[in-house]
């Protein structure tokens, strides 16, 4: 049961929180596509609030080929819409049944296999976490600490909360319409009518959070671009076929390493640099060469823009001509590239790969414009990712730490280079990242 009913009225906002997007996908399509996928679910069910059927029918849409998706009304509140839930089930028998909050959208394949494991042995299972935190119980008036419980004892609920579809469904029989609105979770309701029901807890995690305020979708965001959310499901054996890459940059460094390794694993790779006529400041050379590289294999399945330049000096006393080149090349070059990879990437479902910096979270002093081209790669990254996602395009960026390049190596001529990233990581960094499919990871490269 996926329970997507809910107004989302602390998220401020005048469109539910579970329909917002993240990462170019309504936030409750990301539990939808763990559950549909996961081996160990028959059916789902998704509660919706009143009026939002056919959006929700759009989502599910995609995933009614792993197995039956049912979409039920809800009610006026949670614990309504869990009894919608199991009067949809109809008849009750003994089996599992998991609750899930849609806008918990990093739910994983671990947690659900301890809740479907754990109802072996309990009544009911609730997914929890530790509590950091020193909890205090308030007095009556809610002014002054009564209590200080032990937090070793304390733990943070979350879901998938478990249960026995049988022993549910009576526990929710024995409670009347208004006595609902007292509960916030499923497990209040069973102890309610079966105080002796033992409930198992079961592990979470510190990345199954609840998307409820503008700062937890903040947070979310981070989850996801960082690449420690949702990793997607490996598409490697879309290798099967002929592969194909448009990679710019590839004369040395990162880019070089990247399209050696693409060929390696049997991608078509073809290159494109200032060294053979294509600038990336100018969109008609890099028009024409990606135009190019379609005619010639009929596809293009990855695009990644490496060229990049980094001049080093206080911003008051550099050269115009080198501030320019500096923004030309990393951020209109990224978007010249971007706006004309989308035609070819749209149409084969394609990845693009955009290279950032680590100094896109921190400038640095003499780098000061090459730390902010950086730093609106990434931005770039993430709008495009919210773009493009309706076209099926994967964007993602990566973000290496000080790396061994050429284009090191001349902009710090003194610096001890051993320390220093190899381009090969960077390369197998593309691969990880393609083989995710997943859009918006901002991957991070140490």
């Amino acid at each position: 049961m996926v329970l997507a009913g809910g107004s989302g009225l602390r998220f401020s906002a005048a469109l539910p929180k579970q329909f917002h997007n993240l990462a170019g996908r309504p936030i409750v399509e990301y539990a939808i596509e763990t559950m549909a996928r996961n081996e160990g679910i028959d059916r789902i069910y998704v509660v919706y609030p009143e009026g939002y059927a056919e959006l929700l029918g759009k989502v599910i849409a995609k995933y009614r080929h792993f197995k039956s998706i049912e979409l039920v009304k809800g009610g006026s509140s949670r614990a309504a819409s869990t009894r919608a839930a199991l009067d949809a089930i109809g008849t009750v028998s003994r089996r599992k049944v998991l609750f899930h909050d849609a806008v918990r959208p990093f739910l994983t394949d671990e947690i659900l296999e301890r809740c479907i494991t754990g109802l072996d042995a309990y009544d009911s299972v609730d997914t929890v976490v530790p509590a950091v935190d020193t909890v205090v119980k308030l007095d009556e008036s809610l002014q002054c600490l009564d209590s200080i419980p032990n937090r070793a004892q304390l733990r943070r609920g979350q879901t998938p909360q478990g249960f026995w579809l049988d022993q549910l469904s009576q526990a929710y029989e024995g409670v009347d319409d208004e006595g609902l609105n007292r509960f916030t979770d499923d497990c209040g309701v069973l102890l309610s009518r079966f105080p002796d029901a033992r409930i198992g807890a079961v592990a979470g995690g510190d990345d199954n959070i609840k998307i409820t305020t503008p700062t937890d979708m903040f947070l979310a965001e981070q989850i996801l671009f960082a690449g420690v959310g949702p990793q997607g499901h490996p598409v490697i054996d879309r290798i099967r076929y002929k592969a194909v890459a448009a990679v710019f940059g590839a004369t040395s460094g990162l880019g070089l390493a990247s399209a050696e390794r693409l060929q390696e694993l049997g991608w078509t790779v073809e290159s494109a640099s200032r060294a053979n006529g294509v600038d990336v400041r100018d969109p008609a050379q890099v028009e024409a060469f990606l135009q190019g590289v379609h005619e010639r294999h009929g596809r293009i399945d990855l695009v990644a823009n490496f060229s990049g330049v980094l001049h080093v000096g206080k911003l008051v006393a550099m050269e115009q001509q080198k501030l320019e080149e500096t923004l030309g090349v990393n951020l209109m070059g990224s978007i010249n590239v971007s706006r004309a990879a989308h035609t070819h990437l749209s149409a084969t479902k394609g990845h693009l790969v955009l290279i950032s910096s680590s100094s896109y979270y921190r400038g640095r002093g003499d780098t000061a414009a090459y730390s902010a081209s950086k730093a609106a790669v990434v931005n770039l990254t993430q709008a495009l990712a919210d773009e493009w996602a309706a076209d099926g395009v994967t964007v993602s960026c990566i973000v290496p730490r000080r790396a061994d390049t050429p284009m090191r190596r001349n902009a710090f001529p003194d610096e001890d280079q051993s320390g220093n990233l190899s381009p090969n990581a960077v390369a197998d960094a593309i691969v990880d990242l393609h083989n995710r499919q997943q859009t918006g990871i901002i991957k991070h490269v140490y």
